[in-house]
């Protein structure tokens, strides 16, 4: 196995997940999830650290759970949604069910949900994974340029629904007016809208239903979703010169 010959020869490998193709539908994704499944069943680690954009599972009180078992999953589940934003691999809910089941398959497994996004706990976890740390996500900087707009430092986030989960404490302290924070809050659901293809659980539906094969989706929908979101985007910026 590769993976085995590069961490025998000292060097670090780094996997993820991606779009894949597929013989029945064209084109699908294989999670992280699946990836780290497979992996782990070959090469039998003692540690599973899986970096996101939230400090640990949440509770429903936005609190970070200390630990889950599958005896104490059947509560937390009401807690644990799916994905905040563009993602079909079923958000925090079926990560947390996933590596369940594999530490289970895997006894002596231990798994840790951190976030990717504060400087240096990902290295003190590799030294040391039961280490305690961890900070929610957030806006590490914002800065008001003017009355007609601010620049936000986003760290570590890729998708446009994340960022909006994110940025809204930046306009609740950004002064703006309440036009404002309609316009800024269809800025960025026109943002998200924007060419919608394969990583898209929308795009998938629309070409199933209507029957479409994944080039005839990304000819038509991934257009269509592009366009409305451009002229969303610049009717909202007129807007903005007159709020």
């Amino acid at each position: 196995m590769f993976l085995a010959c590069a961490l025998a020869a000292g060097l670090l490998p780094v996997v993820f997940g991606d779009v894949a193709f597929d013989t029945v539908r064209g084109g699908t994704i294989i999670s992280t999830e699946e990836v780290l499944d497979f992996l782990a069943q070959a090469l039998r680690p003692s540690w599973l650290l899986l970096a996101g954009e939230t400090a640990g599972v949440l509770d429903a009180t936005g609190s970070v759970v200390g630990r889950i078992t599958p005896a104490t999953l059947p509560e937390m589940l009401p807690a644990l949604g799916g994905s905040r934003g563009t993602d079909v691999t079923g958000g925090m809910a079926t990560k947390v069910m996933a590596v369940l089941d594999l530490a289970a398959a895997l006894p002596g497994l231990r798994v840790r949900i951190f976030s990717g996004l504060e400087p240096g706990l990902l290295t003190r976890l590799l030294l040391d994974p039961a280490t305690h740390g961890g900070a929610p996500q957030g806006v590490t900087a914002t800065r008001r340029i003017d009355t007609h707009g601010a620049v936000v430092v986003l760290a570590g986030v890729s998708d446009p629904g994340n960022a909006g989960t994110i940025i809204r404490s930046a306009v609740a302290a950004g002064g703006y007016s309440p036009f404002q924070v309609v316009l800024i809050t269809c800025a960025i659901g026109f943002g998200a809208y924007a060419a919608s293809h394969i990583n898209d659980s929308g795009f998938w539906i629309v070409t199933k239903y209507l029957g479409l094969s994944v080039a005839d989706g990304l000819k038509t929908w991934t257009v269509i979703t592009t366009a409305g979101s451009l002229v969303g985007f610049g009717v909202t910026s007129l807007l903005w010169l007159v709020a």
